[in-house]
């Protein structure tokens, strides 16, 4: 959000001026930002209802636009329909003047000037996103299974769309673990998508998470409402994490939009026979971060993991190789750690593994249970 934009605002703006123009057909964040930098205080009270055809025209936007926004203030129905609905359903809203709308999303280009919730996303700190594909399979809930407990312990909500595949297990994950997480629809609110994943939504919300849209509250889940969510998605989180994406999927809109928003990109690589791990590799291939355990990203952010700061407390007498095992290490690695043969390790990797104390991570690397 640019400071302008907020310095003008603050203090100053109706809620339901907000929300009348943002369920106005044609209308969307950027007319109403150039509306209030060219507007001043007249977009802060009623003689904004007060704007003719030529005023609107005036003050940057298009005839057809200007002619939208005249209808569209004029005919109230709408935006009371929506209010009756807010009461009802008790759903929270923020707008862009809100102390409680998300900081993280209102820094990006253009945020949307109103966010519906339902449960709460104020005790949400810090969040990373989680996406990939709809079809993911046991791979990518492995993967998924591995890297969010850790992130969860860290104090990291988890923010995905609600869809099957990676988004449906990244939640799950995240609630298993004791944690909260986001999940950005690509409808309204009372008509959430998938309908099969209502329980989940359910106990997203009653878990201390949130559902979060920016659609009218009846708004069905069109295909065209998708690319916006997933800009919402990493516009709520500090980095995205990829996991397992086609070739033209909608996980790599994501990373697009996380990019586009200075955020971190990350992205886990998979078996190169499989057509899930296309997007990812071509991720990588652009930069994006490679992500083989929870310390790959949390360093991005400066964050020494869990396994990290135990492993500085492991006793001297302890099995060395059970000690190098704190970090996901491959065989390689260890044998050069403990200065032994491969072979070597490969016999006492397999007795500490038979004690349940090492596995093989997603990665084929070695690490502590």
């Amino acid at each position: 959000m640019h400071g302008t934009f907020q310095i003008l605002l603050k203090g100053t703006m109706q809620q339901t001026t907000f929300l009348h123009l943002s369920l106005i057909p044609g209308v969307g964040p950027g007319t109403i930002e150039k509306l209030i930098q060219k507007m001043g205080a007249i977009f802060a009270d009623q003689n904004l209802y007060n704007c003719t055809i030529t005023d609107f025209k005036r003050f940057g936007v298009t005839e057809k636009t200007a002619q939208l926004l005249v209808d569209g203030l004029k005919d109230e129905s709408l935006l009371n329909q929506e209010l009756a609905l807010i009461e009802k359903h008790a759903v929270s809203w923020y707008t862009l003047v809100d102390d409680e709308y998300p900081q993280e999303l209102k820094e990006t280009h253009l945020p949307p000037p109103v966010l519906y919730v339902q449960g709460s996303l104020q005790e949400i700190n810090k969040s990373i996103a989680f996406v990939g594909a709809r079809k993911a399979n046991q791979y990518g809930k492995r993967v998924v299974n591995q890297l969010v407990p850790e992130l969860v312990q860290q104090g990291w909500a988890i923010v995905s769309g609600g869809a099957y595949g990676v988004d449906t297990f990244a939640h799950q994950a995240a609630l298993d673990a004791g944690g909260k997480t986001v999940s950005v629809l690509g409808s309204g609110l009372l008509q959430p998508y998938p309908n099969s994943n209502k329980k989940l939504f359910k106990t997203i919300v009653e878990s201390g998470g949130a559902l979060v849209s920016t659609f009218p509250l009846l708004m069905e889940p069109i295909s065209g409402n998708f690319p916006a969510r997933n800009r919402i998605i990493s516009g709520l989180s500090r980095g995205s994490v990829v996991v397992q994406a086609a070739q033209k999927s909608g996980a790599l809109i994501t990373a697009r939009y996380a990019l586009e928003q200075g955020k971190s990109v990350f992205a886990v690589p998979g078996p190169i026979d499989d057509t899930l791990s296309v997007g990812c590799h071509g991720l990588l291939q652009r930069g994006a971060k490679l992500v083989s355990s929870t310390e790959d990203i949390l360093e991005e952010f400066g964050i020494a993991s869990t396994r990290v700061a135990l492993q500085a407390q492991i006793p001297q007498d302890q099995d060395p190789l059970l000690s190098a095992c704190f970090k996901p290490q491959s065989l390689g690695q260890l044998a050069e750690t403990v200065n032994k043969t491969e072979n070597q390790v490969k016999e006492e990797l397999f007795e500490l593994q038979l004690l349940g104390k090492i596995e093989q991570n997603f990665a084929g690397l070695w690490e502590r249970v």
